[in-house]
């Protein structure tokens, strides 16, 4: 793994506000989805391609959705070491029109329970610009991929499970 990825990593671990025990810890969310995919960095493919079925879909990395393969009862089997989309969740990014925009997930209990109030926003903008400032040109080019390939078989913000909430600084054409 590069060591741009291992720094957004570990800025991500270290400032997430999505870390209410009571709420996070056992959340299904993201591994339990019933969407058709979960999406992987190619640089995330040769760590976890011993673990489960991975395919290259409109050359972007994937694999299946529903519970995830590396999820033994509620425990991820990998946590610590688990894909940048496990990291970012209740957010994610996503690339429509030219615009590389930040999503978030809003069946996440942590936005429902959050979502209406002024403080979590605040809280979350601080965390997107902090975060932003770590990712590559490369990762943010393999992110607008993997956006390209998601709207191939399954267009995400149209599934009504996500919301935009702002553009990221800078979109790469």
């Amino acid at each position: 793994m590069s060591e741009d990825l291992k720094k957004l990593y570990d800025v991500i671990q270290k400032n997430t506000i999505f870390n209410e025990k009571e709420i996070c810890e056992n959340c299904p969310i993201i591994c339990s989805r019933e969407q058709k995919w979960h999406w992987l960095l190619p640089n995330e493919v040769e760590r976890l391609k011993n673990k489960m079925w991975i395919e290259n879909k409109f050359g972007s990395f994937f694999f299946e959705g529903g519970k995830c393969p590396l999820l033994k009862n509620t425990n991820c089997d990998i946590y610590e070491n688990r894909p940048l989309e496990c990291k970012l969740s209740p957010l994610s990014l996503y690339y429509k029109n030219g615009k590389l925009s930040w999503i978030i997930d809003i069946s996440c209990p942590y936005f429902k329970k959050y979502g209406k109030n002024k403080m979590f926003w605040k809280k979350l903008n601080k965390f997107i610009n902090k975060i932003e400032n770590c990712f590559t040109e490369n990762t943010i080019k393999n992110l607008i991929e993997i956006s390209k390939a998601i709207d191939q078989f399954d267009p995400l913000i149209e599934n009504k499970d996500f919301i935009i909430i702002k553009k990221f600084k800078s979109t790469l054409e």
